[in-house]
């Protein structure tokens, strides 16, 4: 921030600034504190043991469904990292695979399908793979044994999933281990299936559910505000043009602005519902096409923030989605 002595050298300076450029520059606000936000105070608060006794129980769940009914295997980190963890993870420690990177854990499940490109999936800010389980045992549900089965990586992310851990490796060394992992199970060519969000400043009720139990935890607040840059992590329309890639936006999210983002993505006008509950009827709701210059964008008509993995109808039109991606990209 300016120090007040300096305003009146500041002000001869932009005098002869206007009076050089023969122009007037409008009043600014003096008073406006800008946001640094890997040099700013990290705004965490702290968990009971309460809560991280229910993350244990979750993370036994996530294991138990994933490892029994989803057919996938695990791969830990090192043991140290594994130990270091909070709450801790037995399950861990008794794995029969182990991740050709020491902080990077993943569960796996092989590709045998000749037809269609493995999966890696990236989860966002929450509790882990859980929200997510569904999904992730669904797509490889009704195949027939001549088809083969869809590969499947999905990477823990621990220091956004509620524990207490190392921090998230900055966005090289991150490359470097995902890199590492692709390649001990020749994923050289792949579809990705990421979940992610936006922060703003909550209003309503759920909107602070999200804040407390999301962005709050602390390992959440340190990789938000002391490993996210926006020169690195910032997505641009045209990279996703690149890609070919589906953006599945909820209409009612919580978290970001979903009718600017779509208006971005695709220079469209927000589609106003009708009476029928659209967010049970996701044949209805059709994508624009897709244009020179537009990205491909479902709209998912009255849901909000990560109902789209809640609901029924609308997973199975996100598999339907990933399996349309994983064929037309082999």
């Amino acid at each position: 921030m300016v120090d007040p002595t300096q305003d009146d050298e500041l002000e001869t300076y932009l005098v002869e600034l206007e009076t050089k450029l023969g122009t007037n520059f409008a009043p600014g606000r003096a008073d406006v504190k800008s946001i640094r936000l890997t040099l700013d105070k990290v705004e965490a608060l702290h968990r009971s043991l309460t809560w991280y006794l229910c993350i244990f129980v979750v993370d036994i769940l996530t294991h138990a469904y994933m490892y029994n009914l989803g057919g996938f295997d695990f791969y830990r980190g090192s043991i140290a990292n594994s130990i270091s963890i909070i709450p801790p993870r037995p399950q861990a420690l008794m794995a029969s695979y182990r991740s050709p990177t020491p902080n990077l854990s993943y569960w796996h499940r092989p590709h045998t399908s000749q037809k269609e490109l493995p999966i890696v999936f990236l989860h966002g800010i929450g509790v882990g793979l859980y929200p997510y389980m569904q999904l992730l045992k669904e797509v490889n549900v009704g195949r027939r044994d001549e088809d083969g089965m869809i590969g499947i990586l999905a990477v823990e992310i621990l220091p956004i999933s509620s524990r207490i851990c190392h921090p998230l490796p900055r966005k090289e060394n991150m490359c470097q281990q995902l890199e590492s992992v692709l390649d001990s199970h020749g994923f050289d060519k792949f579809i990705l299936v990421s979940h992610s969000l936006t922060v703003r400043t909550p209003q309503f009720a759920n909107e602070w559910l999200l804040w407390y139990f999301g962005s709050k935890d602390i390992g959440v607040a340190h990789t938000l505000s002391r490993t996210f840059f926006w020169s690195q992590n910032i997505l641009w329309k045209e990279d996703l043009l690149v890609h070919q890639a589906t953006v599945f936006l909820s209409a009612k999210d919580s978290v970001i602005n979903a009718p600017h983002v779509r208006r971005y993505l695709q220079d469209v006008v927000e589609h106003v519902p009708g009476d029928k509950d659209e967010a049970t009827y996701p044949e209805e709701q059709v994508a624009a096409p897709l244009e020179r210059g537009c990205v491909d964008v479902i709209w998912c008509a009255g849901l909000d923030h990560g109902q789209v993995f809640d609901l029924p109808a609308w997973r199975e039109r996100l598999k339907l989605e990933i399996l349309r991606k994983a064929r037309y990209a082999v």
